[in-house]
């Protein structure tokens, strides 16, 4: 996910939650 000070592509973290919680943590 693109959000302030976060790259556009980052790279994915260790483990498949680690997206989940980026969804979360921009709402």
């Amino acid at each position: 996910l693109v959000g302030p000070g976060r790259p556009a592509a980052h790279p994915p973290g260790p483990r498949p939650g680690r997206l989940a919680a980026d969804v979360l943590a921009a709402l």
